[in-house]
């Protein structure tokens, strides 16, 4: 329903507006859809975070196996082959074409991506309008996670290294509000 109402908002909708003789057409869009990781992988027709195309920005794929957590070690950022928006949506128009569940979830986890609703919404963008809410993430402990179990048991951030990033915090003048 809501997909249907802010199709006809982008349309434009005539209004009576007091005091107005003539209707007024206004016109509306979803500008951003702020959420957690797991919703904005649904939102924005993306796999889960956990999958080989995890990633809803780009083409990596993150090695991983039954049992197993994903590798996500490949930092080199400069070959990554990134998303665009056309990509994506080309890729999930390629879903249309599976003709059982199974043919459909096998396609899903070779393009890294699925059906999403807000696609139907001629300007959505999720590549670039999916914001991840960093409140969940304070919250879940995810920088905690990072510094901790990858940074400093995988030897990236030794205590030394650590006392330093430390300092500089502490000597860090952060403004007044």
């Amino acid at each position: 329903p809501l997909v249907s109402d802010l199709k006809k908002l982008w349309a434009g909708v005539e209004i009576d507006l007091p005091g107005m003789t003539m209707k007024t057409t206004i016109r509306c869009a979803l500008l951003g859809v702020a959420c957690d990781l797991p919703a904005a992988r649904k939102t924005g027709g993306f796999l889960s975070y956990t999958a080989n195309l995890g990633c809803s920005r780009c083409f990596e794929k993150f090695s991983c196996g039954f049992g197993k957590r994903n590798d996500y070690s490949n930092f080199d950022r400069n070959k990554w082959k990134m998303r665009s928006n056309a990509q994506h949506r080309a890729d999930v128009e390629k879903l249309t074409e599976c003709t059982t569940i199974t043919q459909r979830h096998k396609k899903e986890s070779e393009l890294g991506c699925r059906y999403s609703v807000l696609l139907d919404l001629p300007y959505y963008r999720p590549i670039e309008m999916l914001l991840i809410d960093g409140m969940h993430n304070l919250y879940l402990g995810t920088a905690k996670h990072f510094a901790r179990d990858i940074w400093i048991n995988k030897n990236h951030l030794n205590s030394e290294k650590l006392a330093k990033v430390e300092e500089k915090l502490k000597n860090s003048v952060v403004p007044a509000g």
